[in-house]
């Protein structure tokens, strides 16, 4: 749309519907009308690629924020708005590139996070989001790919993770999430180059870790993660090399897991010494795992 500017006076401001009312016009600014209102504001500026900075808007009785900010590709700031009754706040900065700080938003009522700000590949950490109500984190900071670390996120009902960190290349470091909940692991920290260890993650629930840490080739420890639950552990550590010592560990402690059968499971380019090719031998004959690694060190 070649609409440029809005004329306050004009802006139906008593609805509860405002989704997408200026998607993919060419505004570079927007007033502070009054949005007091309004509970559904979805991609009410998707695709406005020209929008540079939004006033404060009154957003406290809004439950739908999902993708009001779609691809606003040339949006420097925004400011703390009042997301306390957000539910839905899927993709909300989505591709909203400038952005370097996000405001300590209130987000304890979000269900829905998935790619809240995926590709924000500006933003170098994210505040400590009250995240305890969150059942869908997929992709949420996928190819955020400036952030350097992230606080202790409760993700306590967290059940599909997927794809959350994909991407992340100056991820060092991740704090020890509560994923008790999780079901869905996969991808979740798929080409995080940069990142050099991580926690014991309680992945007692998880059924798919397929390419879970592909490619996260600084990593060279992990610790012994539980699979008990995993049906697919496939690429899970492709193209990545732990030391002996850790795979080997790591594959003597699944040999004492009730695990399922029939998985498929990578353990990169690592190899394991000879205690560990016994677990692995017993892996393979007991419960009909498939094994790709580095083979005997």
């Amino acid at each position: 749309s070649s609409l440029l500017s809005i004329d306050i006076g004009n802006i139906v401001s008593n609805g509860a519907d405002a989704s997408n009312q200026y998607r993919g016009t060419a505004l570079t600014t927007v007033p502070l009308f009054n949005l007091s209102s309004v509970t559904n504001a979805s991609a009410m500026f998707a695709y406005c690629a020209a929008l540079t900075t939004v006033p404060l808007f009154d957003l406290s009785k809004v439950t739908n924020a999902q993708s009001v900010f779609y691809l606003c590709s040339s949006l420097t700031t925004v400011p703390l708005f009042d997301l306390s009754k957000v539910t839905n706040a899927s993709y909300m900065f989505l591709g909203c590139t400038p952005l370097t700080v996000i405001p300590f938003f209130d987000l304890s009522n979000l269900i829905n996070a998935t790619g809240m700000f995926y590709q924000c590949s500006n933003i170098t950490t994210v505040p400590l989001f009250d995240l305890s109500k969150v059942t869908n984190a997929t992709t949420m900071f996928h190819q955020c790919t400036a952030l350097t670390t992230v606080p202790l996120l409760n993700l306590s009902s967290v059940t599909n993770a997927l794809f959350m960190f994909l991407g992340c290349t100056s991820l060092t470091t991740v704090p020890l999430f509560d994923l008790s909940k999780v079901t869905n692991a996969s991808y979740m920290f798929y080409q995080c180059t940069a990142l050099t260890t991580v926690p014991l993650l309680n992945l007692s629930k998880v059924t798919n870790a397929a390419n879970m840490f592909y490619q996260c080739t600084a990593l060279t420890t992990v610790p012994l993660l539980n699979l008990s639950s995993c049906t697919n552990a496939s690429n899970m550590f492709s193209g990545v090399t732990l030391t002996t010592q850790s795979y080997s560990d790591f594959l003597v402690n699944l040999a004492t897991l009730s695990l399922k059968s029939g998985v498929s499971f990578h353990g990169g380019n690592s190899k394991y010494n000879p205690a560990a090719a016994i677990a692995r031998a017993y892996l393979v004959s007991n419960f009909g795992w498939t094994i790709t690694d580095g083979g005997a060190a």
